[in-house]
């Protein structure tokens, strides 16, 4: 217990001289000048150590740690000369014991006061929108220029911060009314954005409404127009195969006379059959137009039973070829036959 009572006056925590009665303990994170008869003797460092007592040996304590110092509000001039006021903080720290106790009386004022004219010379090379926008740029000048001047103090300067600028309260006021017009002015873009892209929506949907309305119309037509060729295609089939069954139909009748000619009495009735024809294709000659070419001697039957009979004659003249020749041949006897008369005596009625 006495050996704490002597030990705990030799220390003042805190402060930079320290009392020396012959045994004193430095802390960690701090060193001890030790002068001798007024001049420089050695350092101690932490722990316990025996010096001469005073006035013998003095000394004087130097804190290691970082520490935080706040920057002195201060007014400043910007380049478009509007005053301001403002403060901030500096982070310090002791790197050399020998230069911060001898190359200045008190480092940390010194350090100080440097921070602070450096802010008001670099506040008055810019303006006072880049006060507020480049404030990093503002930190790194003043600790560009703490830094070269605590090489000599031996002490550096970690960081420096602004912690406040405050304008004149009519700058204050024309800055609140410049970022409520800015705010007004970015609520009516938003605004007509909002206008523009409802307009644009709105012209986007007719546009694809027109366009599938089109399409619609467009595979209507087409409908219309397979539709219209498939009912054309099958109309000209139907139309083919009727005149193929016509034309079989004729085939069939024209091979069933052939084949009734062949046999016994088909001559005899088929001179009656063509008679009868030519006297009915006469009884309606009347009946078709009101102007006839005809015989002269129709008045005559038995004349027209001979030209019927000479239209026979010639067909059954020529049974004895193809029957394909056969019947071109029957046809040009029977033309010859109905016009050998007419160009010889004609008459014309009315």
């Amino acid at each position: 217990d006495r050996e704490m009572l002597f030990i705990l006056p030799v220390l003042i925590l805190g402060a930079r001289s320290v009392v020396n009665v012959g045994v004193v303990a430095c802390p960690e994170q701090s060193v001890m000048v030790v002068e001798r008869l007024g001049r420089y003797h050695r350092m101690l460092t932490p722990g316990l150590h025996f010096t001469m007592p005073w006035p013998l040996e003095s000394m004087r304590q130097l804190e290691l740690r970082e520490r935080p110092y706040h920057v002195k509000r201060a007014p400043a001039i910007t380049r478009d000369n509007v005053d301001l006021f403002l403060d901030g903080v500096v982070y310090l720290r002791i790197v050399d014991p020998f230069k911060a106790n001898y190359a200045v009386a008190d480092p940390i004022d010194a350090m100080l006061i440097l921070a602070q004219t450096t802010v008001r010379s670099r506040i008055g090379e810019m303006t006072l929108d880049q006060t507020f926008k480049n404030r990093e740029e503002l930190n790194s000048h003043v600790i560009t220029a703490l830094q070269h001047a605590g090489e000599e103090w031996g002490i550096v300067c970690t960081r420096y911060e602004v912690k406040d600028i405050e304008p004149p309260d009519s700058i204050m006021q024309a800055m609140k009314a410049e970022a409520e017009a800015e705010r007004k002015k970015r609520a009516t873009v938003l605004e007509s954005e909002g206008v523009r892209q409802a307009h644009i929506n709105t012209a986007e949907g007719e546009k694809a409404s027109r366009v599938l309305e089109s399409e619609a119309h467009r595979d209507a037509a087409i409908n219309e127009a397979v539709g219209a060729a498939d009912a054309v295609r099958a109309a000209a089939a139907a139309e083919a195969d009727r005149i193929l069954t016509l034309a079989r139909a004729q085939a069939g009748a024209t091979e069933l006379v052939a084949n009734a000619l062949c046999k016994e009495g088909g001559e005899l009735a088929a001179r009656v059959a063509m008679a009868s024809e030519w006297i009915g294709a006469f009884s309606e000659l009347g009946g078709r137009s009101s102007t006839l070419v005809v015989p002269a001697d129709t008045g005559s039957v038995p004349a027209m039973l001979a030209q019927a009979m000479a239209c026979f004659d010639a067909v059954n003249s020529g049974a004895s070829g193809p029957p394909p020749s056969r019947l071109a041949k029957a046809g040009k006897a029977a033309r010859g036959a109905m016009e050998a008369p007419s160009r010889k005596q004609s008459r014309t009625v009315k």
